[in-house]
């Protein structure tokens, strides 16, 4: 972890301020971690935006013969299929249906997302970033 210190003293009128900062710059493994989190936040994202289009198309009673909804189904089938049967999905009165593994899977990934970045965040990543300053101000002798 890199350290840097400087003084800056900042006149103003009758003042004159004098700030110590210091900064702790992080390290390549923290900056790698912390950019792996986020694409596993991204992947999970999409994961759940492509479950959330499948519950509402399943919701509207969309045609499956369309080719959009059935690309949505067929990419989220993978992801949903654990969850299956687990609960009754009920069917609404204008043929949809209220998919409930799709709701169930979308808090299951979620909640193992934020589990796994937790886990990476504890297990390897260094003290975060710190920047103290201080501020002393001083009225300038005339």
């Amino acid at each position: 972890m890199e350290r840097k210190e400087r003084v800056q003293i900042i006149k103003d009128d009758d003042y004159a301020r004098r700030e110590r900062v210091v900064e702790y710059k992080p390290d390549t493994r923290n900056v790698f971690l912390s950019r792996l989190n986020q694409l596993i936040w991204l992947v999970a994202a999409v994961i759940s935006v492509l479950i959330i289009f499948r519950f509402g198309l399943m919701l509207i009673a969309a045609n499956p013969g369309s080719g959009f909804v059935d690309f949505i189904y067929g990419v989220t089938n993978v992801f949903v299929a654990p969850f299956n049967n687990i609960l009754a999905a009920p069917a609404i009165g204008n043929g949809g249906v209220i998919d409930v593994a799709s709701l169930f899977a979308i808090m299951v990934y979620l909640l193992a997302t934020w589990l796994l970045t937790t886990l990476i965040n504890t297990i390897f990543v260094r003290a975060r970033r710190v920047r103290n300053t201080s501020t002393i101000e001083r009225e300038r002798d005339t």
